[in-house]
C-alpha cells in the first residue's frame, strides 16, 4: 500500500481491462497534522491574548507527537497588525520573530515568539501556517 507524506498528492491511475479498454482518474490524497490545539499561557481564538509588547511569549501546541522540527510552511509563522476593534487588517504581515527557535519537549511544540516593545497599544493575529497547509491563529492586545 502506498503511503503519502503530510500535505495534498495528486494520484494518476490507469486500469487497462481484458479486451484492452483503458481508464484514467485522477485523485487527490490530503493528510493534515493532528493538531491538538495552542496550550500553556496562550487562548485560542476567538479569544484575545493580552500581552506586553517587547517581550517573548512561548507558543506551544501539539500534533499528537513529534513529527519533527521542519513543520511549518514557507513563511510562518507571521503575525500581522489589526484593528482592535474590527479585527481588520492594518498593512502587511511579516514573519514572525523566534529565539531560540522551534523546540519539541514532552510533548508538546514550542514556538518562542519575539514581540516589538513598539507594538504597545496595538492588537496582532499570530498565524501559524503548517507544511500540511492549515493556518491557526491566536489573537493579541498588547500593553506597554
Amino acid at each position: 500500500a502506498p503511503t503519502f507524506q503530510v500535505g495534498t498528492t495528486t494520484v494518476n491511475v490507469t486500469a487497462i481491462d481484458s479486451n484492452g479498454n483503458i481508464a484514467t482518474a485522477t485523485f487527490t490524497v490530503t493528510v493534515r497534522y493532528n493538531f491538538v490545539g495552542f496550550g500553556g499561557r496562550v487562548q485560542n481564538a476567538p479569544a484575545s491574548n493580552f500581552a506586553t509588547a517587547g517581550n517573548t511569549i512561548p507558543i506551544t501546541f501539539g500534533l499528537n507527537g513529534d513529527r519533527g522540527l521542519n513543520i511549518f510552511a514557507p513563511g510562518s509563522p507571521s503575525s500581522q497588525q489589526v484593528n482592535c476593534s474590527t479585527s481588520v487588517p492594518i498593512g502587511a504581515s511579516s514573519p514572525a520573530a523566534s529565539s531560540p527557535a522551534l523546540t519539541f519537549y514532552g510533548g508538546q511544540y514550542t514556538y518562542y515568539w519575539t514581540t516589538d516593545p513598539s507594538w504597545a497599544g496595538t492588537c496582532r493575529v499570530f498565524s501559524l501556517t503548517l507544511s500540511d497547509g492549515t493556518t491557526r491563529v491566536l489573537n493579541f492586545s498588547f500593553y506597554q
